[in-house]
């Protein structure tokens, strides 16, 4: 009896300690275009949770709503009706200032078509980015960290059209995980990528988000993807199905 005594105090104390939030959150969400007979529910009642370190892969059809619920995520359209927090935030009623707050502070964006700059370096890129989101002063050594993880520091004074794609890809990585956001969407990465570039780019954002604790979520057609994601959803009509 006196040993379970003992244990009790530990006992409690670890039943008590609350799971950590969700980084992503979203709750019976909906968004609607159009009126009257003319209205489209381009995403209709999704529910999903993504937890620090965790990759998920969101498949689906062209048309099935998964760029609309990824803008929703990533705070750039709002919802029609539901609940969305983005580390641990409350969004969903947010005007645009604070949107743009939240993009800037809490979400980084990996596009399939890189989107960098061509007249700035790889390290100038990135350190653009960090200046937009409010890194002045130490900029430039918070991008040559971020391009060191992603295995470019022998490539950051090079140029765009210097770099192959996977290499361009990683640059975009490196972007985004430079404000070490909780939160990183990417909307297909790997679709300009040859298979063994993919491959590359793909075991890096596995490390990044397990090392790192980013909530990943990829929105993709690469099959190859299920095998880096945690868990993956299907997305067709508008809703969640699998």
């Amino acid at each position: 009896m006196s040993s379970l005594l003992r244990e009790a105090p530990a006992i409690l104390s670890s039943a008590t300690h609350a799971a950590p939030a969700p980084a992503v959150l979203a709750e019976d969400v909906t968004k609607r275009y159009g009126e009257g007979v003319h209205v489209v529910d381009a995403v209709r009642g999704v529910s999903l949770a993504i937890d620090p370190g965790e990759i998920v892969a969101l498949e689906g059809p062209s048309g099935s709503g998964k760029t609309t619920l990824l803008s929703i995520l990533g705070c750039i359209l709002t919802p029609t009706s539901g609940r969305v927090a983005i580390a641990g935030r409350c969004v969903e009623s947010a005007g645009p200032a604070e949107l743009a707050a939240v993009r800037r502070r809490s979400i980084g964006f990996v596009f399939q078509q890189y989107n960098l700059f061509p007249a700035l370096t790889a390290l100038e890129n990135v350190a653009y980015a960090l200046q937009v989101k409010g890194a002045r002063r130490d900029a430039r050594p918070r991008a040559k960290a971020a391009l060191e993880a992603v295995g470019l520091g022998d490539r950051m004074h090079f140029l765009p059209r210097d770099l192959s794609g996977g290499q361009k890809q990683r640059v975009a990585l490196a972007r985004a995980i430079a404000g070490n956001p909780p939160v990183v969407l990417a909307d297909e990465p790997t679709a300009n990528l040859d298979s063994a570039s993919a491959r590359r780019v793909l075991e890096l954002l596995r490390q990044l988000a397990h090392d790192r604790g980013h909530a990943l979520l990829i929105v993709t057609h690469d099959v190859a993807v299920r095998a880096f994601a945690d868990r993956v959803l299907v997305m067709r009509d508008g809703r969640l199905v699998a």
